[in-house]
């Protein structure tokens, strides 16, 4: 989950992002000197690159960096799957 709190602390956002996402994972530094190169995987994957020393600051960063570089695509947030509404079945 991703929260945005605003600054003024009057309103919050939170986006829920499935971990089973597939996303495109962008070179991202490990935090021990190396880099690990780009693949297409899980979003989890991409927070479990950035914390490899476990920094947190570097795991949200590399996820982060993951979901800005999927391609937009008309009626859905980037990099996460949507979701169909559930709906009741009469009778």
């Amino acid at each position: 989950m991703v929260l945005h709190i605003a600054a003024n602390r009057k309103w919050a956002a939170v986006v829920s992002l499935p971990r089973d996402s597939w996303v495109q994972i962008p070179a991202c530094d490990r935090g021990n000197g190396t880099t690990s190169a780009p693949h297409h995987f899980k979003i989890n994957e991409a927070f479990a690159i950035g914390g490899t020393t476990g920094d947190i600051g570097g795991a949200a960063a590399c996820t982060i960096a993951s979901l800005l570089q999927q391609p937009e695509e008309p009626g859905r947030l980037r990099g996460a799957h949507r979701r169909q509404p559930h709906r009741r079945r009469r009778g």
